[in-house]
Order: C-alpha cells, then sequence, then structure tokens
C-alpha cells in the first residue's frame, strides 16, 4: 500500500510538469503566432501572461508559479532587449501573493476535512455501538435470559484482553464467531502494509490467496464480500466470505476470511454482524497500536483506552490544524445531597453524543472535541442549571475547572493534580 502511494505521488508530480510544459508552449506558440516580436504579448492591452500565472498558482500553488515564472523569465531575457523589468515585477508580486491564497484556502479545507473525517469516524463508532446493543439484546431473547452474559460484555472482555495479550485476544474473537454463528473453517488476519500476518484460524490453518478476485474485491471496496450471484461463475470457489476490518478511521487493519460455514448461519444477517464486530474489534487494534507507540510514563496514563485514544487524535487536530477541544472537570463533594455515582451519571446524561466522559477517584473529566475555552464555558454554564433546577444542588459547592488543550504531557499532569 505504501508502495502503491508512492508511485501515485510520482504520478501526480510528473502530471503537473508535463502540463506546465503543454500549457507554456501552448500559449507561446499562440504569441509567436501572433506577433514574433512579442511572443509572451506584454504590448498587448490585456496582460494574457499575468492572466495565465495567476489562474495556475491559484489552482497549483506558489511552486508551480514560480517555475511558470522562470520559464517565461528565460523567454523574456532571450526575446526582449532591454529586459522588461516592470513586467517582470508584475508577474512575480502577482505569484507570491496569489501563491498565499492557495496555502491558505488549501489549508482552510484541509482543516475542515479533518473536523468532518473526525464527526464520521464518531459517527461510525455510535452506529457500531448501536447495532451490538441491538444485537447483545435479540441474542439474551433468544437465549431466554438463560445466559446472562451478552456479546457486548464478551466483546468488552476481549478489548481489555488486548492490551496485554493480543494473541489471546484474537483467538477468543475467532472463537466466539464460531461458536455464534456457525464458522466451522476460518481466520484472522492482520495486515501490515502489503503483508498478511496470520494471527487465529478456525479449523484446519491456510495459507491466504493474495489473487482471491472475493478478497481483492472486499479491500477495493472495503466491504464485506461472499458468494452470491456476483460470483456464480466461479466453479472452485475458495473462500465463502471476506469480511474487512474496517477501524473508525475508515483504514482496513485486517481481514477475516471464511472457509466454511453451517447452512443455515449462512445468512446475509450473519455476515453482516461479524463485519460489525471485525469493526469494533478494528478499533480495539488501532486504539492499542497507537498507545503503545506514545511510550508515555505510567502516572500519566490516567484514562481508559477509548479516552486516551480520542485525546490523542484530538491532540492531533490541534498541533497540525489549530483546532481547539477543552477539558471540563467537575469534582464531588461530599456536602452534596447526592451520592457521587448519581452525580457522574447526571452528568453522563446530559453531554451530547460526540463528548466523552470519564471518572476518576472524586471527579469527572468531560472531553468537548473541537469546542472552544467559550463554548466550554456554555457548556459548564447549562450543567449547573441543570444541577440546580433538577437536583435542586447548590453549584457554589461544586469545584470545576476547564483546561484547553495546549501540550499533552502538561495537561494530563493539570488533571491528575486537579482530581
Amino acid at each position: 500500500m505504501n508502495i502503491l502511494k508512492k508511485q501515485n505521488s510520482d504520478i501526480a508530480i510528473l502530471s503537473v510538469l508535463f502540463e506546465i510544459v503543454v500549457f507554456s508552449l501552448i500559449f507561446l506558440s499562440i504569441g509567436f503566432l501572433y506577433n514574433r516580436t512579442d511572443p509572451l504579448l506584454i504590448s498587448s492591452k490585456i496582460n494574457f501572461l499575468l492572466i495565465l500565472i495567476l489562474t495556475i498558482t491559484l489552482f497549483y500553488g506558489l511552486y508551480v508559479g514560480l517555475i511558470f515564472i522562470v520559464i517565461f523569465t528565460t523567454v523574456m531575457y532571450i526575446y526582449y532587449k532591454p529586459f522588461p523589468f516592470q513586467s517582470f515585477a508584475e508577474n512575480l508580486i502577482t505569484t507570491l501573493i496569489c501563491g498565499e491564497f492557495h496555502f491558505y484556502y488549501r489549508r482552510t479545507i484541509r482543516k475542515l476535512n479533518e473536523e468532518k473525517n473526525y464527526l464520521l469516524s464518531k459517527f461510525n463508532q455510535l452506529r457500531n455501538s448501536f447495532y451490538l446493543l441491538k444485537l447483545s439484546h435479540d441474542q439474551l431473547e433468544k437465549s431466554f435470559l438463560l445466559k446472562p452474559v451478552s456479546l457486548r460484555s464478551i466483546l468488552l472482555d476481549i478489548r481489555d484482553m488486548s492490551i496485554w495479550d493480543e494473541e489471546e485476544a484474537i483467538a477468543k474473537l475467532s472463537n466466539l464467531i464460531a461458536k455464534n454463528f456457525g464458522v466451522k473453517s476460518g481466520g484472522f488476519f492482520l495486515i501490515d502494509g502489503d503483508k498478511y500476518i496470520p494471527k487465529a484460524f478456525i479449523g484446519d490453518p491456510f495459507e491466504i490467496n493474495r489473487f482471491n478476485v472475493m478478497l481483492n474485491k472486499a479491500l477495493e471496496d472495503k466491504d464485506s464480500v461472499f458468494l452470491s450471484e456476483e460470483f456464480e461463475n466461479i466453479k472452485n470457489y475458495e473462500y465463502i466470505a471476506v469480511i474487512p476490518a474496517l477501524n473508525c478511521e475508515d483504514t482496513i487493519v485486517a481481514v477475516f476470511i471464511i472457509k466454511d460455514i453451517q447452512f443455515l448461519s449462512y445468512n446475509r444477517e450473519n455476515m453482516l454482524t461479524i463485519s460489525i464486530i471485525m469493526s469494533i474489534y478494528a478499533d480495539y487494534i488501532t486504539q492499542n497500536k497507537i498507545l503503545q507507540q506514545l511510550n508515555l510514563a505510567t502516572e500519566l496514563l490516567i484514562f481508559e483506552p477509548e479516552f486516551n485514544y480520542e485525546i490523542l487524535r484530538l491532540y492531533h487536530l490541534k498541533n497540525r490544524f489549530k483546532i481547539d477541544s477543552t477539558y471540563v472537570i467537575f469534582k464531588y463533594d461530599k456536602e452534596l445531597n447526592i451520592s457521587k455515582e448519581e452525580f457522574f451519571l447526571f452528568i453522563k446524561d446530559n453531554i451530547r453524543a460526540v463528548d466523552l466522559s470519564t471518572n476518576l477517584q472524586q471527579a469527572i473529566v468531560v472531553l468537548l472535541p473541537m469546542i472552544s475555552y467559550y463554548g466550554a464555558k456554555s457548556f459548564q454554564l447549562r450543567i449547573n442549571n441543570l444541577l440546580q433546577r433538577k437536583l435542586k444542588i447548590d453549584t457554589n459547592i461544586i469545584e470545576e475547572r476547564i483546561i484547553p488543550f495546549s501540550d499533552y504531557d502538561k495537561d494530563i499532569s493539570v488533571i491528575r493534580d486537579y482530581a
């Protein structure tokens, strides 16, 4: 995948250079045909050269505009005596100004795209969580409440296990799929660049076929693929289903391949359910990988993995695009007329779907993604009003603090000392 990205980047650069040469030749050809003594049409009432440079620089950026300046300055030096310094200065200044506008608008678009991608990833997480909750409820109904362990609780156990023992977590996940969905033969493969790393098998181990039609289609479409009318022309099929594990950032981190399954279990609903489970576990893999790469001091890891993962993503947005986020801390006091658990639960029930919260010993920390200090202040006042109106709590007793994002280590140290 990295090789493909590099090749695409090289192709894009060559394409831009080719377009520069073509545009330059077209303009010079028209200029020579119109006026051989003034091929750049500098003496014309309309400065066509300036319009071309302005358009190219706004579209491609400063570097491409400077390449145009170099090309046409060379032509000026050859064909114009004396050298037209005024025209050269006008073109150069216009290129610099347009390059600045291009940089600003491109940065703004990238910033908005990052915000959109973060919100989409949160939506994907919420969608998966909702569907998993539905699956757990359906499972309880089918077993008539004789088995109190839900699918959700099992996945949470697997998530906790994956932090310390990834091999055992993947093996347990494979057993869960085999037991609940009738899979008799299958394999779980982690994807690392162009490598497929086998991690767990249901039934006999097997080698993955990189040229399999279903596998390539699943990776290309980023969607589950299983035998259907689309693949009816495949006579000696290897796989019954190929299910990619997409994390909330829409990146494939693993793939689950089914070679054999019970006849009654082979249906679209079960395939969709397995796909949701794989996506949820893909989020666990991504979270663990990022947290392990940090190599932070143990005393700084005061939050649970999901909370820490979201914090790191938001610090990335802060450092790269100056998108602010904020912590709001509410500290519990024994003089309040409700228990600590009720106090924490009330605040959790009154935050947005994209906000996150976690409990420390005597405080609850609320993370407000892409919200500045003033937005956090409004949130704090809203929570205080709700506490006063619904729970009859004197909010003057509660210690509160708003901490805007600045530096990860510094902010976490402040939260740890305060809470």
